[in-house]
């Protein structure tokens, strides 16, 4: 793609501006200069950028290290604001482009900062010269330079291509030479050989001797002389001697006579030539010598032309070139006794020698090719292996003292990084090296605060490095912490979580939310036992709620299920399957959903422990309740129906001052104290909540109704209907049979109506609170801040914004509707009687109450109103909807607990008030009894109320 004109908005940048080799295209932005806080790694090359360099780059004038725009097809001058990064000391880079024209000199002058990496002209070659005209051929984009791939035929423009474009030579000569040479020199000349030779000479020597002679030796010896005397000898003598005249007359006659040299001459072609001094030839017959010989050892010859050579003098040597006789010298040695020989390559004579020269050691050099006379030991940073004229400079990467036959290699930490170097420099703190020619900076997340090091160290968990060639690491600020070897502090301190963007970015660091625990790193907050978080997305990991059950059994809290990962991947960190299920993660066996306040299937909730338990007791015990009592019912109405009488006579003869008051005082007492620990999500004391399990089967709250359902649907509405309907098909069984002994046994006709009110009244008063109670725990509802929602305390897998808990609610608010008439049906059957059932007190008060009760008109009615005063016929009612108050509609008032706890003091102290004022029962024990009644109902709401207020 392109760079966009957007990528000004990025002005805060301050390091590592990177997009090298992506192969972008177009032209820069102007734009680009507005990225004004740079000071580290500006790249840009490896790409195919065109057009010209924006000048707005030389805002970039904070720019310390790293400027590329190398390897592009930028084209154009170079503009002279580049000069403006004067503060650019390390790598400035503009090779490989097309740029032309002349370097600014403000550009020029930069290089004086530039240490390292300087590098402008390298492969551009139209630097220098002036921009050229666009080329004749269409480009994609016009460009002021020919294009950079070669067209099928040479550029009209006096610029050449880069590469050749034809295997055959162009008559201007390319950046990269064809492998054919061209059959006549180019203009200028070519900067390697060609493949074979040319004819004149490449700048640099060719393996194979040139057609025509070069002023200096080529690698191998040529078989004519050169134009001119070389300044020294080439490296081996040649092998034949030069060219000599056939022995045979040609087989054509020549043009020219044939020339006759006489002894003392050579044959030079068709000259005769003098022999020079030295050397001699006796030769004047053909053929004819092509050259003279040297004079024999101890022989010399000091005049041209000569045939014969003259000895030397006693106790005289001749010279190596045979033209003097003489003493050897230093730099020489006897040969012999016959002549002085000149020191060969590599050694070297302080005096004349015998025999041969000394040979000149590794670690010095002779400095003369021959006739050395010293043997001189090599400087520091060069080195000699031994017979040398000179010594060699020690490569890039290695060292040498003086004297030394090889350098030494840096070891690691340390670096020479120009040739010759004496010592090797150690790595300054924040760098390393793993060569041996340069230091490099240490990346970010790494430090090193020694010198001459090989690595860098990690930054530790709690520390970063956010520059290249940090001394030491940065430690994190307080909430934040990272990783080994961080750039950056992304992570949370211990006690603390993140929070993140929609894209996954880290936000800010955030105090632990109350009720949980915290690791730091990417973990969420972990909830601790009794409390629960809403799993579904990290957006929620604050929102933490108390639990009402003692299901919530908190989590462990390294678990990888409450890494931030765990909420946006899938397979075993789904968030709410597999191993990172929320049910697993949150809640005790059995428990599941929000607030894990459902029991899965196959366990019912236990109200007094708050807990699932498995449904295998429950449900045993659920039949044997039902059973038992069924028999219990049975046997006493069967006694009842046919011994009434006597068990009448035997309850006042035994129970005349413990009525029936005091026990609808005990069981109604005993099923509010039950409904408290449920009604305010308290948890009691374990000895109190024991006590309060074994009185649960005052509320029937021991039936397990949710045992008998096998689907995991909504079991909730299951049980609410079941609870709804058992009783009114108990009362249809009690109404059948009835019927049946009314016309079947027509002697005892009112006393059957009486036998069955009596049961149907005494099957509401059990049933009406606890079934009310179910009605109004499906009408309380959870709600949940965080995102709206609500569940059903009772079960929260029963979401009440569902359309399915719509018609259940409706249901359910009907089915309490109806059930709610039966204290008004109660009302108006007395309401009927109330002339004969008010009794004023007085002294014949208690007479004329027992001439009432023995009334048989109103026999099938004394369940309602015999153990109240005569005036107080109307209080069963009262009392009724006293009940249903304190066990189900109390929750609705409020979801706080305290809240709740204090309206049911309230009401405890008005009934408390109430008794004492009014005592409403005819026998005193029982008022007596319902004061410590009311007084304890007070005393069970005070102490939940502590509680709470202690928790909190």
């Amino acid at each position: 793609g392109t760079l966009v004109s957007e990528i000004g908005l990025l002005n805060k940048m301050v390091v590592n501006f990177v997009l090298s080799s992506n192969s972008l295209t177009g032209a820069m932005p102007s734009e680009i200069g507005q990225l004004s806080l740079m000071t580290y790694n500006f790249d840009l090359g490896l790409n195919s950028l065109i057009q010209t360099i924006p000048s707005q780059i030389g805002q970039l004038s904070a720019l310390k290290e790293y400027f590329y725009l190398n390897s592009n097809l930028v084209s154009g001058s170079i503009p002279s604001e580049l000069g403006q990064l004067i503060s650019i000391t390390n790598t400035f880079s503009l090779s490989s482009n097309n740029l032309c024209g002349s370097i600014p000199s403000q550009v020029s002058a930069l290089s004086l900062y530039v240490t390292s990496g300087w590098s402008v002209q390298d492969g551009n070659v139209l630097l220098g010269t002036d921009c050229a005209l666009p080329s004749p051929m269409p480009t994609p984009l016009p460009s002021l330079l020919p294009t950079f791939i070669p067209t099928p035929n040479p550029t009209t423009t006096r610029h050449p291509s880069i590469t050749p474009t034809t295997m055959e030579p162009t008559p201007l000569p390319t950046i990269i030479p064809s492998p054919i040479p061209i059959p006549s020199p180019t203009n200028l000349p070519m900067p390697l050989p060609t493949l074979y030779p040319t004819p004149l000479p490449t700048l640099i020597p060719i393996p194979i001797p040139t057609s025509s002679p070069v002023l200096a030796p080529t690698q191998k010896p040529i078989l004519l002389p050169t134009s001119q005397p070389t300044l020294s000898p080439t490296p081996d003598p040649t092998s034949l001697p030069t060219i000599r005249p056939s022995n045979l007359p040609s087989v054509t006659p020549s043009s020219t006579p044939t020339v006759h040299c006489n002894a003392g001459t050579y044959l030079d072609s068709t000259t005769c030539i003098d022999c020079p001094i030295g050397k001699y030839s006796s030769t004047n017959a053909p053929p004819f010598a092509t050259s003279c010989s040297l004079c024999p050892v101890g022989q010399y010859n000091n005049l041209v032309g000569q045939i014969t050579c003259i000895d030397c003098a006693t106790g005289k040597l001749s010279s190596s070139d045979r033209t003097f006789c003489k003493d050897c010298e230093a730099g020489e040695y006897n040969y012999n006794n016959t002549e002085c020989v000149a020191c060969e390559y590599g050694k070297y004579a302080p005096q004349a020698l015998t025999d041969s020269c000394l040979d000149c050691d590794a670690g010095f050099h002779t400095n003369n090719a021959t006739k050395a006379t010293t043997c001189t030991a090599c400087d520091a940073g060069k080195y000699s292996h031994g017979l040398t004229i000179s010594c060699a400079y020690c490569a890039v990467g290695k060292a040498s003292v003086g004297s030394a036959a090889n350098c030494s290699e840096c070891s690691s930490g340390f670096v020479a990084n120009t040739i010759g170097s004496s010592l090797c420099s150690a790595c300054s703190a924040g760098r390393y090296s793993l060569s041996t020619s340069n230091c490099s900076a240490c990346p970010i997340g790494q430090h090193q605060g020694s010198t001459g090091q090989s690595s860098c160290i990690n930054c530790i968990s709690g520390t970063y490095s956010s520059l290249p060639g940090s001394v030491l690491c940065d430690i994190c600020d307080l909430e934040y912490s990272s990783d080994s070897g961080a750039s950056t502090c992304p992570l949370a301190a211990n006690g603390y979580y993140l929070t993140y963007t929609s894209d996954g970015d880290s936000v800010i660091s955030h105090n632990c939310p109350k009720n949980t625990k915290c690791e730091g790193y990417d973990y969420a907050p972990v909830p601790n036992s009794g409390y629960w978080v809403d799993r579904s997305s990290y957006e929620h990991v604050s929102d933490i709620y108390e639990c009402p059950r003692e299901t919530c059994k908190g989590a462990k809290s390294n678990s990888s299920c409450w890494k931030y990962a765990a909420y946006n991947q899938s397979d075993s960190y789904q968030k709410n399957e597999g191993t990172c299920k929320a049910s697993k993660l949150l809640c005790t066996e059995g428990a599941s959903g929000p607030l894990c306040g459902s029991c899965d299937v196959g366990y019912v909730y236990h109200g007094e422990t708050k807990t699932c338990t498995q449904c295998g007791v429950a449900k045993d015990f659920t039949y044997t309740f039902i059973g038992v009592g069924c028999g219990i019912i049975l046997l006493i109405t069967l006694l009842s129906f046919a011994h009434q009488k006597k068990i009448i006579n035997f309850s006042n003869k035994h129970f005349k001052s413990f009525d029936s008051g005091s026990l609808k005082v005990l069981w109604v007492t005993y099923q509010i104290i039950v409904s408290v620990s449920w009604n305010l999500d308290i948890n009691f004391p374990v000895m109190f909540s024991d006590m309060l399990s074994l009185l649960s089967v005052l509320s029937l709250d021991i039936l397990s109704l949710e045992c008998f359902q096998s689907h995991s649907g909504n079991r909730y509405f299951t049980t609410v209907y079941l609870w709804s309907i058992v009783p009114i098909l108990i009362a249809l069984i009690i109404i059948f049979v009835g019927l049946f002994r009314y016309f079947f046994i027509q002697q005892r006709r009112k006393r059957i109506i009486t036998q069955h009110t009596w049961l149907l009244l005494l099957l509401s008063y059990l049933v009406l609170p606890p079934v009310a109670m179910k009605h109004l725990q499906g009408l309380d509802c959870i709600p949940f801040k965080h995102n709206g929602s609500s569940y059903l305390r009772v079960d929260t897998s029963v979401d009440c914004n569902s359309d399915a808990y719509l018609v259940f609610k409706i249901i359910d608010i009907l089915c309490f509707t109806i059930y709610q008439f039966i204290p008004v049906i109660w009302m108006l059957l007395l309401y009927r009687q109330r002339s004969t059932l008010h009794v004023p007190s007085g002294t014949e008060a208690e007479l004329a109450l027992n001439e009432r009760d023995s009334n048989p008109a109103l026999a099938h009615l004394l369940f309602l109103f015999k153990d109240y005063k005569g005036d107080k016929w109307w209080f069963e009612v009262a009392e009724m909807y006293r009940r249903i108050m304190f066990v189900g509609v109390l929750p609705l008032f409020s979801p706080n607990a305290s809240k709740r706890a204090s309206l049911g003091c309230i009401f405890a102290i008005l009934s408390f008030v109430y008794f004492r004022e009014e005592e409403p029962f005819r026998v005193q024990i029982t008022n007596n009894i319902a004061y410590i009644a009311q007084f304890t109902i007070l005393l069970t709401f005070y102490t939940a109320l502590s509680i709470d207020w202690s928790c909190d």
